[in-house]
């Protein structure tokens, strides 16, 4: 795996990204909820433009400061309320792929839930292909819900 060359950075203080995050979430993830538009993701995502409240969005941007993924950090998910805070929203353009980039979204978003005073964090998948991934980063399977018709493994991860 290559080094990754990236910086990561709040979403706030690169407001110009909002809409290709709310693209990105729209086309990965939009097919659960076919109903709803891509203008909804991005009047969505503008709710994360914050630093130390939830939710916030954290973007790898590259050496010319494109940015090539994200993760964010929310409160809820749409299921089991009572757990909080979530990662959500992983995300690494294709072109940048195995590089590292998404253990550094990851790595940051879960030092930012524990900078926040959580001792866990959670995050669900509905691709079981992507929780060895997690799972090699210390996740554990907690259990599976459904969301959205859809089957989600739950996951969560001890923050020291």
């Amino acid at each position: 795996m290559a080094k990754a060359n990236v910086e990561i950075k709040y979403l706030k203080d690169y407001p110009q990204y909002l809409s290709t995050c709310a693209q990105w979430s729209f086309e990965t993830w939009g097919h659960y909820t076919p109903s709803r538009p891509l203008e909804d993701f991005i009047l969505a995502r503008q709710a994360y433009l914050n630093y130390n409240i939830l939710p916030l969005t954290l973007i790898a941007l590259d050496p010319q400061q494109k940015t090539v993924g994200m993760c964010s950090l929310t409160s809820t998910r749409g299921l089991l309320p009572q757990l909080t805070p979530w990662l959500a929203a992983l995300y690494v353009v294709p072109a940048a792929r195995n590089q590292g980039i998404g253990q550094l979204l990851e790595q940051a978003t879960c030092q930012k839930a524990s900078n926040l005073g959580f001792s866990q964090i959670y995050c669900f998948t509905s691709d079981s292909l992507i929780i060895p991934w997690y799972q090699k980063r210390n996740w554990q399977i907690m259990c599976t819900e459904q969301i959205h018709k859809h089957s989600a493994t739950i996951l969560v991860k001890k923050l020291v």
